[in-house]
Order: structure tokens, then sequence, then C-alpha cells
């Protein structure tokens, strides 16, 4: 290396380590609420504790086996490191961004470039927002999407290299997809993106000579992610009795609520997937069912299902779809069925088992089963689409950031200690500021974010005309697909995927349209549009010189 290259490497760390520096500097103001959220926040932490006591998840109760185990895993490492949650958020974020600045370098080829690709992601604003106050997992799962993306696009990128060159990014594809896999339940999103880009991978090595010389590269992450979520079912079937990742994504849950879906009903109001009616005629049939009717139906319900999605707007008159799930699962507990993984799986089935049979013999009436979530959509179609919409504009727009922190006047003591133990960093209760330079941090985050808003309509309006304009040229003249558009096809493939999926729910069931949900799409938002236009700008002003 000559003075002139090792001159500029040293320029280049510099510029780095300021870039990282900076963030870190910008973000330390955030810290963890001890928010008391058994559902989500506080599932997290108390499951992390005893990952870290060596127990596993713990006891196992209704709440175990609610969420995805890659987030409580990730708060225990780090927390046994002494590590602060929002520093580990930040930490694994820049890493990611600077695996992904590498991943396109045979691409990008310019210093200047690269660095602008790292800076818009290094202060991407879902980094600094409301939710990172929270034990929620749009940090993690958005770090993740991007690795995930960049490893991928770097094996497109490099598929002329030989299969060695390659094999670290098969890996790195393998281990961030089966994470993000495990993170989140509504992972299924990211697939468009992974077809685009592999299947131009696959195609390219289709014409090429030999394209049984990148089949291990495609077995690789396959077979990664399926022994991670094998290795989970494996555990959890060890501790709990029932080898599944998460309940809500197994056979027997999914088969039991999908029981209830199909019974016939009179009732047209689409946010009420199991009314009262249903219900009813299951507690006729089914003695499983029967068991739950005094804590749904009864004087011992527990009433704030009702109440919940009266208050978020879905109908007061019954519980509404976001929380039937919910009221279900509490009354089954309540009913004594959730002293093991087992026993709620035989009740799961047993109780399915007994309405499918009277649907079959005609005692009551029922349509056809669907293993789904989804209730009957008929008539709904125009709805989810105006909601789609409206989802697509929130996003572009950045609508739902918020530089404060999340407030809560007051958190059991107990609570506080174990958020303490995990996160090692907890904000006082009611307070905003704890440093005297906080507010300067916080207005230069501001400013960033505004940058982000202004830009990002208009960014997502030409890369649309752009790619739709290369892919018009491709078809005619069958010339070389530029890699950042494949790229951005896949990125906007998936981001259509998550707003129809965000779409049925916020129709549906729950306000889907917030910002952890579209966290994990941000950043490979950001990482396509950053790679496109640098490219197309730093080869624009070569051609012009």
């Amino acid at each position: 290396m000559n003075a002139r290259a090792a001159s500029r490497s040293k320029r280049i760390i510099g510029l780095v380590a300021a870039i990282v520096g900076l963030k870190l500097w910008l973000t330390s103001f955030i810290r963890t609420v001890p928010l008391n959220g058994p559902h989500d926040s506080l599932n997290f932490v108390t499951h992390a504790h005893a990952v870290m006591a060596g127990t596993w998840f713990g006891h196992y109760g209704p709440l175990t086996l609610i969420k995805g185990p890659a987030f409580p895993l990730y708060l225990a490492a780090f927390s046994e490191l002494g590590v602060s949650v929002n520093l580990a958020h930040q930490m694994t974020y820049l890493l990611a961004c600077g695996i992904a600045c590498i991943a396109v370098v045979p691409l990008v080829r310019n210093e200047k470039a690269l660095l602008i690709i790292g800076l818009v992601l290094a202060f991407n604003p879902m980094t600094y927002d409301t939710v990172s106050w929270v034990t929620y997992r749009s940090h993690l799962s958005g770090t993740l999407s991007l690795l995930a993306v960049a490893c991928l696009i770097a094996l497109y990128i490099r598929r002329a290299q030989p299969p060695r060159t390659r094999l670290r990014w098969s890996i790195g594809l393998g281990c961030s997809l089966a994470a993000f896999w495990l993170t989140r339940e509504e992972s299924v999103w990211i697939v468009p993106c992974l077809a685009i880009i592999g299947g131009a991978a696959v195609f390219s090595a289709w014409r090429n000579a030999r394209p049984e010389s990148h089949a291990a590269i495609v077995i690789i992450p396959c077979a990664i992610w399926a022994l991670s979520i094998a290795t989970i079912q494996a555990i959890n079937g060890a501790v709990y009795g029932w080898p599944i990742t998460t309940e809500l994504q197994s056979d027997e849950f999914l088969s039991a609520y999908s029981s209830l879906q199909r019974i016939s009903h009179p009732d047209t109001d689409p946010t009420v997937p199991v009314p009262s009616y249903s219900r009813k005629a299951a507690y006729r049939v089914s003695p499983h069912a029967r068991e739950l009717a005094a804590f749904i139906d009864g004087p011992e319900a527990a009433r704030g299902w009702f109440a919940a999605g009266c208050q978020a707007g879905y109908g007061c008159a019954d519980i509404a779809g976001g929380w039937f799930v919910w009221a279900f699962r509490d009354a089954v507990n309540r009913a004594g069925h959730y002293t093991t993984g087992a026993n709620a799986r035989v009740f799961y089935v047993a109780l399915a088992r007994d309405i499918d049979r009277a649907c079959d013999r005609g005692a009551i009436d029922c349509g056809p089963k669907r293993m789904s979530y989804l209730p009957r959509l008929t008539g709904q179609a125009a709805l989810i689409g105006r909601h789609a919409l409206l989802g697509i504009r929130r996003f572009a727009e950045l609508a739902g950031f918020s530089i404060d922190a999340w407030m809560i006047l007051e958190s059991p003591p107990e609570v506080i200690a174990e958020y303490a133990f995990v996160t090692r960093d907890v904000n006082p209760i009611g307070q905003t500021i704890v440093c005297g330079d906080d507010p300067l941090k916080r207005g230069i985050l501001q400013f960033v974010e505004h940058g982000y808003a202004a830009v990002l309509p208009s960014a997502l309006v030409a890369s649309l005309l752009l790619v739709a304009f290369r892919l018009v040229i491709f078809a005619m003249r069958r010339t070389k697909l530029d890699e950042a558009v494949v790229l951005l096809a896949g990125v906007l493939a998936s981001g259509v995927a998550l707003m129809i999926i965000l779409a049925i729910i916020d129709t549906l069931s729950f306000s889907g349209f917030n910002d952890e949900y579209f966290g994990p799409l941000y950043s490979i938002v950001f990482y396509a549009l950053a790679v496109l236009f640098t490219r197309e700008a730093f080869a624009f002003g070569l051609r012009a010189g």
C-alpha cells in the first residue's frame, strides 16, 4: 500500500469513526421507559431475565410463547455484557450499516458515495423515535431486515465470483434471516424482496454455464433458517411440551381459532371475527367451549377486552378482532389449561375437534374451515385498499415520528426493578430531560428527521418511475438489468406486501400503521434509495466530466 492509499484509508476510517461517535452521542439521551405491558415490552424483559437465570423463558403460562424468541435472547445477551438496551440498539444497527455499505462496494465503487449511503442509513429516524424508549422489537427487526437484504444483494452483485468468496455472505444471509424470522410474527412480508433478488440471481446462474456452482450458496441460508427454527421448536418442546416457535403460529391454536371463526352468524361487522352468536353456538355443541363461557360472556368475563376495542374505535357491542384472540387465550388460562404447554395444546386440539365435528354433522351452521386469522373479507377490498393508500402516505411522510420520550406516570416498583436489571438504564418516571445537553441532541435529531420527511416522498416517486423505465428498457432491448434497480424493485415489492398486511390489520383488527411495524421497512427503503440515487448521481457526474 502506497502513502496515498494509506492516507486515504486513514481518512475513511476517521470519517466512519466520526459518524459512529456522533450518532452514539446524539442518541445517548434515550433510556428505557419501564412500561408495565405484560403482552409486549415487559414480556420481553421478563423472558430475558429468565434466560439469564437459566430457565429458558421461565414458568409456563398464557404469555410465555406469544412472541418470537429472538428479541428476549438479544436482550439477555447484551445485559450479560453490561450494555444498556439503547447502546446495544445503536451499536448493532451501526454495524449493520457498515456491512450494508461493504455489500455494495463492487456496485458503487466510489468512497464518497459509500459514505453518503452510510450516513443516510446511520441517521435513520426510526433509530431515535419514541419507540426507541420502549423495549419493543422494531429496532432489532430493522437491523436484521437491513442485514438480510444487504447479504442477499451482496450475493447477487458477486454472482460471478467464486463460491468461496460468496460463502460469508451466504452464511450472513442465513443467520440474519433466521433471526429476523424469529423476531416478529409477520416476517413473511420480506419474502417478495428475497424472491425478486434471489430470483434474479438464480436466473443469472441459469444463464451461466455452471449453475451447479451456485447451488450450495442458495442451500446454505435456507438450511440455517430451517435449522434455527427447528432448534427453537425442539427447545420449547423439551421445556414446555409444545414444539413450536410461538403459540399464535402453531397449528393447534390456529385450528381452534379457525374453528370458532367458521361458525355461521348473522353479524355483518367484519371487525368482530367471533361474535356472541358464534360463541353461544360453540357453547351448545362443545364441552370444552362451555368451560370458557363464564370467562368470556358470563359474570366472570374480563370486560376490559370489550372496552379495549371500543376505545380504539373498532366497535363496542362485542369483542373486536384485535382483542378477541387475547380474550380467548385469557379464558383458556382462567379455565385452568395453561399449567403446561402440553395441556394447552391438548385443549386447543379438543376444542377444534368438538366444533369441527358439530359442523360436519350439521348440529350448527358453518362455513368451510380456513386455517387463517383473517375473517371473511367479502366486500372489504375497497376499504382495505383505501387504508393501504393511507398507510403508504403515512410511511412516506414519516407521520408517526416523534422525538419525545414515551411518557408514563407510574409503574410498580417490582416492574422498575425488573427493567433495571435487564436493560441497565431506566428512565426516571415522568422525566424526559436527564442531562443538560439533551435538548441540543433532540433539536439536532429533529432537524435531521425533517430532512428525511422532506425528501422521502419525492424520492419514492422518482424511484418508482426510474424502476419502471429501466424495466421497460430491459424488456425491449434485453439489456443487463442494473443491480441497484433489482434491489429497489425487491424492496418496493416487500413494502407493498407489508402495506397490504397492515391495511388488513388496520381495517379489521387494530391500528397497524405505526413506527413499530414500519421500522424494518424504513431500514431497507433508505438503503435501496441511497444505493440507487448515489450511484446514479456519481455516474452522471463522471459522464458530465
